[in-house]
């Protein structure tokens, strides 16, 4: 979910997904306030590590809304009922073209 800085709404974002062992990222897919904006969202294993990945939300130049940017699907390994997944170094860029730095969060997967 994205709630930016007021004044400071964001065109592009990149960040940090960093899953604990036994989970892997089955596939991630635009969230409304990105799809809205018309924007692609796409996580690659960073440093060739599976799970650490760098994820973007681009395309475009109209700003992205305060949302849900991406919806990120994941795979809970045996045994695994919830898992504690990071988004760490939040960046954005504005319009004209400011840095936008934004705060570290997680969040629980649960298996179904």
């Amino acid at each position: 979910m994205l709630a930016s800085p007021e004044g400071k709404t964001p065109v592009a974002l990149q960040w940090n997904l960093s899953l604990p062992a036994g989970v892997t990222l089955k596939e991630t897919a635009a969230g409304e306030a990105s799809a809205s904006a018309q924007k692609s969202v796409q996580c690659v294993a960073a440093s060739g590590a599976g799970s650490e990945f760098r994820c973007l939300v681009v395309g475009g130049e109209k700003p992205i809304p305060d949302g849900a940017v991406a919806a990120i699907r994941c795979i809970l390994g045996k045994g695994l009922r919830e898992a504690t997944v990071r988004v760490t170094h939040v960046v954005g860029v504005t319009q004209d073209s400011k840095r936008v730095d934004m705060a570290d969060t997680q969040a629980t997967v649960r298996g179904q």
